[in-house]
């Protein structure tokens, strides 16, 4: 069975991804280079499915170079296998972008380890007293 060509945008959408994002991972080596170029390039079933496991591994915490490491191994037929027997992927958590950023408040900070740190308002108490459970 051919596999079904799609461009770029039609991609993005079905996968629930950005285009950006597409060529990111082409570029960091997690998806194969696309037939053609230009406006005429096409993107496979693999890349889709690989795009989809990617996703999936995402969700589950693992880096984009572990994640590379593991989906470079696999042939198309393993990835769909793979897919077919797990749970349904989980949207990636989205990032609030319409909560307006305060001007002129000053926030406290804790470090709860490496690359992960909360920040509140001690001027909000729910926040002051969640902070204080938080780090004790």
């Amino acid at each position: 069975m051919k596999s079904k060509q799609y461009r770029i945008s039609e991609l993005a959408e079905i996968a629930q991804v950005s285009k950006r994002t597409v060529h990111y991972y082409i570029a960091r080596g997690l998806l194969p280079s696309p037939e053609g170029s230009g406006l005429g390039t096409l993107y496979s079933d693999e890349h889709l499915f690989r795009i989809l496991l990617i996703r999936k591994w995402q969700t589950q915490y693992l880096p984009l170079e572990e994640i590379k490491s593991r989906i470079n191994t696999l042939s198309i037929e393993d990835i769909k296998e793979i897919l077919a027997n797990n749970e349904p992927i989980k949207p990636l958590p989205k990032v609030c972008d319409s909560y307006p950023v305060p001007h002129g408040i000053s926030y406290q900070r804790i470090v709860l380890c490496p690359d992960l740190e909360i920040h509140y308002s001690p001027e909000n108490s729910k926040a002051s007293k969640w902070a204080e459970e938080i780090s004790a």
